[in-house]
């Protein structure tokens, strides 16, 4: 099924394109984790126009700690990070590494680790502990 929406995807008109993202989005996270489905959502993130692909990372930005430990979905992740994102979206999949309290704040001034120590000292444990939770689940995958 998966290979068949690729190809609409490829040869239909911009208006069929536009539907089949909007049926497609709400399943955008189940779609990564998928063995054959993850390869739609870099198709979709390769081949689709802006706000296709912000809509795509910005379904997968409440669940990066989760995709990012998990087989399948941390290579599209990636790709969505590295070759998608813009900056503000690159910096709000950081910061959802950080933690519960810095989920989603989309926070300018917090660029990495050090500009939280820096703004809360008193978090430096807390912080540092959860994140080396999530990179060492994230290696262990």
């Amino acid at each position: 099924m998966s290979r068949i929406i690729q190809w609409l995807l490829k040869l239909s008109s911009p208006q069929v394109k536009k539907d089949i993202v909007k049926e497609l989005l709400p399943f955008t996270v189940a779609m990564i984790k998928s063995k054959y489905s993850n390869a739609l959502v870099k198709h979709m993130l390769k081949s689709g126009d802006e706000n296709t692909k912000n809509e795509i990372i910005k379904a997968l930005q409440p669940h990066v700690v989760t995709l990012l430990s998990h087989t399948t979905a941390s290579p599209v992740l990636m790709y969505a990070h590295d070759q998608v994102a813009s900056p503000a979206q690159k910096l709000a999949m950081r910061q959802e590494l950080y933690g519960g309290l810095y989920e989603s704040t989309g926070d300018k001034k917090i660029n990495c680790l050090g500009d939280i120590f820096e703004q809360s000292p008193e978090m430096k444990t807390a912080i540092l502990s959860v994140t080396k939770k999530t990179i060492l689940k994230s290696l262990q995958k």
